[in-house]
C-alpha cells in the first residue's frame, strides 16, 4: 500500500557534508547543528570533499565556493551529476549577484552570504531536507511498518530499523503484499532477481529480521505458512 510522503518519519540523524576551510567557522557549524541532532562531517578542501562524495551518500551538501585545491563550483557540479536530489547550500562570502548565479546555475538549492546567523542555516537546511524528502521518496506503509523505498530505510512506528539492503528488500516485499503469503521462489526471484542462491538464504533473512524485529518488541509479525511462504501478521505493538 502506497502512502503520502508527508508521512515518512524525520530523519532521525540526518548526515550533512560541510565543505569549509574556515576551521574556526567550520567548527562553529558543525556543533550549532549537532546540538540540533544533525551528523556533520566537515572537509576543509575540496579535494577531501570530492573523496567523502564517493565514499559516502549525504542527505545535504553545505558548500563554502572559495576553497583550496578544488573550486566550490566543480564541487557543486559533481554532486548534482550524481545526484538531484540532495540539497546543496552555498555558504559563501560572495555575495555578487553574478557569483549567486554561478551557483545557482551548478545546481546549488540556496545560497547564504556570510556572515550569516546559524539558527538560520539550521531552519533552511531543516527546510531543504524535508523538501527533498518529499519530493523524491516513494514511501510504503501499511500501519506498523514504514518504508522509504529510495534510501531504503524502514521505521516501525516511529522507530527506525537497522536492517541491511537485502533485509529491507525481503521486509519491502512483504509489506507492499499487505498480508497475503509470499511465497519462498517469489521472494528469491523479487530481492536474489537471476542469482544463483541457494533457497534456504530466504529463510536465513528471515530469521534475522524477526531478530531485530524482537528487539523491538514484536517477533511475531513475520508469520510463516508451512508449505506456503511468509506473510506479515497484525500484531500489537508494545507501548
Amino acid at each position: 500500500m502506497s502512502a503520502a510522503a508527508d508521512e515518512l518519519p524525520e530523519l532521525a540523524e540526518p548526515s550533512i557534508l560541510l565543505v569549509e576551510d574556515d576551521g574556526e567557522l567550520a567548527d562553529a557549524i558543525a556543533a550549532f547543528l549537532g546540538s540540533r541532532g544533525r551528523r556533520v562531517v566537515v572537509a576543509r578542501s575540496g579535494v577531501r570533499a570530492s573523496r567523502l562524495l564517493r565514499a559516502e551518500t549525504f542527505d545535504a551538501v553545505l558548500l563554502d565556493l572559495l576553497l583550496p585545491e578544488a573550486d566550490g563550483i566543480e564541487i557543486c557540479r559533481q554532486v548534482r551529476a550524481r545526484d538531484r536530489w540532495t540539497p546543496i547550500l552555498i555558504l559563501t562570502a560572495l555575495g555578487a549577484v553574478d557569483a549567486r548565479l554561478a551557483g545557482f546555475q551548478a545546481g546549488a538549492d540556496d545560497y547564504l552570504v556570510k556572515p550569516f546567523a546559524l539558527a538560520e542555516l539550521d531552519a533552511r537546511v531543516a527546510v531543504h531536507l524535508r523538501r527533498s524528502r518529499q519530493a523524491r521518496f516513494g514511501v510504503v506503509a501499511d500501519g506498523l511498518f514504514t518504508l522509504d523505498t529510495v534510501s531504503r530505510r524502514a521505521w516501525m512506528r516511529q522507530e527506525q530499523l537497522p536492517l541491511s539492503e537485502r533485509e529491507f528488500a525481503v521486509l519491502r516485499v512483504l509489506v507492499e503484499r499487505g498480508g497475503y503469503v509470499v511465497s519462498r521462489t517469489s521472494l528469491l526471484t523479487a530481492v536474489w532477481g537471476d542469482a544463483q542462491v541457494d533457497q534456504n538464504i530466504v529463510e536465513q533473512y528471515i530469521r534475522r529480521i524477526r531478530r531485530k524485529l524482537a528487539d523491538q518488541g514484536v517477533p511475531e509479525a513475520i508469520e510463516t505458512v508451512h508449505g506456503l511462504g511468509y506473510r506479515l501478521r497484525r500484531v500489537r505493538v508494545p507501548q
